[in-house]
């Protein structure tokens, strides 16, 4: 398994490994369900085994939350910015879910990664 993240970086070739993960269970093109045969990867049998549930989605977003924190040096704030006020809003529903005690250790483990204070 590739590692979510590098020094503290998010790997880039985890998150073109997730998308094509994502794009599979959609509409990835037979040409490339091939290639990925080809060198021994069956996505339906990484789709069958893989969580692509509430957990991966979730950290995708907290990963767009972070690269949003790097970028700009301050937490998502709720205002105008539609991508700014999405990312408050999860952000929001993590904090709410963290203070419930709801977040498994996993989550929590990669809020720590990240430096995303709660």
């Amino acid at each position: 398994m590739l590692p979510s993240t590098i020094n503290g970086s998010r790997n880039i070739l985890y998150t073109w490994w997730i998308n094509q993960k994502i794009a599979f269970e959609g509409e990835l093109a037979d040409d490339r369900v091939k290639a990925f045969q080809n060198i021994g990867i069956d996505l339906k049998t990484i789709k069958n085994n893989s969580k692509r549930d509430g957990f991966t989605k979730w950290a995708n977003r907290v990963y767009e939350i972070a690269e949003f924190i790097k970028e700009t040096g301050h937490y998502p704030k709720a205002g105008k910015d539609k991508k700014q006020g999405n990312l408050y809003q999860s952000l929001a529903r993590t904090k709410r879910a963290f203070k419930n005690n709801e977040l498994s250790e996993k989550q929590i483990e990669l809020l720590n990664e990240l430096k995303i204070e709660l």
